[in-house]
């Protein structure tokens, strides 16, 4: 049961104090608890924790304010004086205006207060899916509060973090895709129930009406089982090398981190993202020039 607020929350209660800017989190009697910016996409997932805002003064010139985007390779700068932001100065912006330019005065030494555009201004635990729509018509999101600056997010910054959290389950799927062809290519029907007797019948003691008859049916482990067991090698060695050291100790973990990246069971090292794209890209280097039609 909830206590009212204001009343002391006593010890082994179930309610935690929920982290800075995220939601009320529930902890159970074993010590479980739900903190729901670690399940959904959210600002400040995208963010980076040293990310520096740089801000210019309403008075700055624009050549001032170009040249600090130019040299930092920004495409927007927030405009703030004493601690509230009064809009953002863009190329975009900037251009607008120009192009009438109903000013004498060099477009150069104009201040930048004359250029502002206003920005979509979005608390960090924001859902990422809502703030799609001003990225793509403002390209930037300010992040914070009209007094409290934090963090500009940019549609690259949100590029860059859906690419992290996707890139091993693309590359994982072409590899399986890849290696189905290589299979198909590389053995006839009755071929392929030999090689796969002669791998897979131990495993399937007892239930061998599940034993895979198609490629399709098979999970990335057993294709990758089939293709570098010692007796079966030799047949997509035209394709894949004769080394069938090589292709093992390159493809053998690959089943299990499929597993980890389609059950979202954990986020991946460096080093397993590297092993996935490690074999991804000699997977591709193996079948270009081939000749071969998958």
């Amino acid at each position: 049961m909830q206590k009212a607020p204001g009343d002391d929350v006593e010890a082994g209660s179930a309610q935690e104090a929920a982290p800075e800017g995220g939601d009320v989190v529930e902890m159970n009697e074993i010590g479980h608890r739900i903190a729901l910016e670690e399940v959904f996409h959210r600002a400040n997932n995208v963010l980076l924790d040293e990310q520096i805002v740089r801000s210019i003064d309403p008075d700055s010139t624009c050549g001032e304010a170009i040249e600090i985007m130019l040299a930092h390779g920004y495409s927007q700068l927030p405009v703030v004086r004493s601690g509230e932001v009064l809009g953002s100065f863009s190329f975009r912006s900037f251009a607008v205006i120009a192009v009438d330019n109903p000013w004498r005065t060099p477009l150069k030494d104009m201040p930048v207060e004359e250029f502002l555009e206003q920005l979509h201004i979005a608390h960090s635990d924001a859902e990422l899916s809502s703030l799609y729509a001003s990225l793509d018509s403002d390209d930037a999101v300010l992040i914070g509060s009209q007094n409290d600056l934090q963090a500009i997010l940019t549609p690259a910054d949100v590029r860059k973090y859906l690419e992290g959290l996707t890139e091993p389950f693309v590359q994982l799927g072409e590899i399986e895709r890849c290696l189905r062809a290589v299979v198909k290519y590389a053995l006839a029907p009755a071929e392929l129930e030999e090689c796969v007797n002669r791998v897979l019948r131990i495993r399937y003691a007892g239930r061998e009406q599940e034993l895979p008859a198609t490629v399709e049916a098979m999970t990335l482990s057993e294709i990758i089982d089939v293709i570098g067991n010692k007796h079966n090698f030799s047949a997509f060695a035209p394709l894949l090398g004769p080394r069938r050291e090589i292709f093992t100790t390159r493809f053998s973990q690959l089943g299990n981190l499929r597993n980890v990246v389609s059950h979202f069971k954990r986020d991946l090292s460096d080093e397993e993202r590297q092993r996935i794209a490690g074999a991804r890209s000699w997977l591709l280097r193996k079948l270009r020039g081939s000749g071969a039609t998958l």
